[in-house]
């Protein structure tokens, strides 16, 4: 598959910080933004000089840059506090182990977090772009199943793609979910505290969300607490 436009991937680092009033199921995050880059495309070819007569073996390798998906990185900090309307505390908790934390990351706002609302998100789901036939179709990415599980919820058979860590696909996966009500995708992400990340940094959590091509898409952070 050739393309010759290759729109660069989105790697945004983000800081979450969320006091939620009570524990259970996810509520708005609040995000500190980092930097964001993307790899750049090999654009010049290799010159080779053949003479007549001669067969020549060569072996040619290349790495295009997806048009389909970009990520999401980061660390999380928050807690539970018992506060009035004023936001006056009567008194807080601190969550010290983010681990098994979820940043939920939406592609517009979320109607109902109820257990009966949320559901696995699978291919007839997803918009046209990551459908077509292509190497980073959303099948060739989500491309495992297994129950997504947190505070709130425990869905069976959820796709999910594990991002990589250190050089190699880790253990901090994406589940693809599904907002019934308000006919919006979720990208969850799990939080497992200290990990190493992409580009071997100690973080929280990675997240990868559909894009299309080289224009923007603006997605909604939620946090759910262990």
């Amino acid at each position: 598959m050739s393309r010759n436009f290759l729109g660069p991937i989105l790697l945004l680092s983000l800081a979450l910080f969320l006091v939620p009033y009570a524990a259970g199921a996810p509520v708005g995050g609040n995000i500190s933004n980092g930097t964001s880059s993307g790899a750049t495309a090999q654009t010049e070819g290799q010159i080779y000089d053949v003479v007549a007569g001669n067969v020549s073996n060569v072996n040619v390798t290349g790495t295009s840059i997806t048009e389909r998906w970009a990520g999401f990185y980061g660390n999380i900090s928050g807690g539970i506090k018992l506060a009035d309307s004023s936001n006056n505390v009567f008194f807080e908790w601190t969550v010290s182990d983010l681990t098994d934390a979820v940043v939920y990351i939406a592609n517009g706002s979320v109607s109902s977090w109820a257990t009966t609302n949320i559901e696995a998100a699978n291919y007839t789901l997803m918009p046209t772009y990551i459908e077509v036939d292509a190497t980073d179709e959303f099948n060739n990415t989500f491309n495992a199943t297994e129950a997504f599980t947190s505070t709130t919820y425990n869905i069976a058979g959820t796709p999910y793609a594990a991002t990589w860590s250190g050089g190699s696909q880790g253990s901090l996966k994406t589940y693809s979910l599904y907002d019934k009500g308000g006919d919006v995708l979720i990208w969850a992400a799990k939080a497992t505290a200290g990990s190493t990340g992409f580009d071997s940094s100690n973080l929280d959590y990675q997240a990868l969300v559909p894009v299309n091509g080289s224009t923007s898409l603006s997605y909604t952070f939620y946090l759910e607490l262990p």
